[in-house]
């Protein structure tokens, strides 16, 4: 565990409409635990504080326990969460994930915020030559960047990274901890031994 480290925070992406699963995925419960309350906790595993949950469709300014803040503009998905996480950020670090990919462990967001370094900007998760931007370090010094690629309707963050200096963490194809939950055929395709214990708020 990092503890409490002064130089990372941890943020959570959870302002998406949930349009393809049809209902809002931060309450599907897995095994008793909901995807925001599972990610809540990992985060604060790994970095030995709460997180701060990011979306502009949440309206309470404390979800279990952690700060919310909404988007930077607002219709603009995940760059517009990145900005608004980085503006947000005190520290010179911080650790990002989405709230969808229940599986994430702690031995994977480690080794992340064990590979940040002054000489890059990000760091985050590869899978079959794939990047996984939403899995990731990033570093304030490069807010200005990605408030211009904001700013200038630039929104793919992967093509935004590949401007900055990072590195890559690589994993296996076959990786569990890297499956997101984007409609119901995820949860039938991918998670089969699950259902029975997974509640699907109507």
């Amino acid at each position: 565990m990092i503890n409490s480290n002064p130089y990372v925070s941890g943020y959570i992406l959870a302002g998406g409409k949930s349009s393809r699963m049809g209902r809002d995925k931060r309450r599907i419960s897995i095994y008793g635990s909901t995807l925001l309350e599972r990610a809540c906790l990992l985060i604060e595993n790994v970095l030995g504080n709460k997180p701060v949950i990011a979306g502009s469709n949440l309206n309470a300014d404390y979800l279990h326990g952690c700060r919310v803040i909404g988007d930077a503009v607002g219709g603009n998905g995940p760059m517009d969460g990145l900005v608004s996480c980085l503006r947000d950020s005190k520290t010179e670090w911080i650790l990002l994930i989405p709230v969808d990919m229940p599986f994430l462990t702690f031995p994977l967001l480690n080794q992340l915020a064990q590979n940040a370094s002054d000489c890059l900007d990000v760091v985050l998760i590869e899978s079959g030559g794939r990047m996984e931007p939403l899995v990731a370090m990033y570093n304030k010094s490069a807010l200005r960047f990605w408030e211009e690629c904001l700013l200038n309707d630039q929104l793919s963050i992967q093509i935004g990274i590949k401007k900055l200096r990072y590195r890559t963490i690589s994993v296996s194809e076959e990786e569990r901890s890297l499956i997101n939950l984007n409609s119901e055929r995820d949860l039938i395709k991918i998670l089969p031994e699950l259902l029975g214990k997974m509640q699907i708020p109507e």
